[in-house]
């Protein structure tokens, strides 16, 4: 065993701070996460009060996770509206220069 509790000792216990967490805990906080906006503002509150490193580093996951999101989120409702309005601009440039004959 090594000296950080990362290995378990002889009785095959860990460190508390290194509990392994089970899939069922993990897939309770992925549900406790995606809660709309308390689950983010929990989320937080998590990576920072934590004891466990387990529980501690999937939140720091989750926040970069939902930060990258939001990112490119923005990023693409941009690029779409800079080219609905071009399109926009280009329909109604062509509409009057073609009902300009009527």
């Amino acid at each position: 065993m090594d000296n950080y509790g990362t290995q378990p000792n002889p009785n095959g216990y860990y460190a508390p701070q290194n509990q392994p967490i089970s899939p069922l805990g993990y897939i309770g906080y992925m549900i406790l996460f995606g809660l709309p906006g308390i689950g983010f503002l929990i989320c937080i509150i998590i990576a920072i009060a934590a004891q466990n490193k387990n529980v501690k580093n999937f939140a720091i996951a989750q926040i970069i996770i939902v930060v990258a999101a939001v990112i490119i989120s923005v990023l693409v409702m941009l690029i779409c509206g800079v080219s609905m309005a071009s399109l926009s601009e280009a329909f109604q440039s062509a509409y009057e220069s073609g009902a300009a004959g009527y």
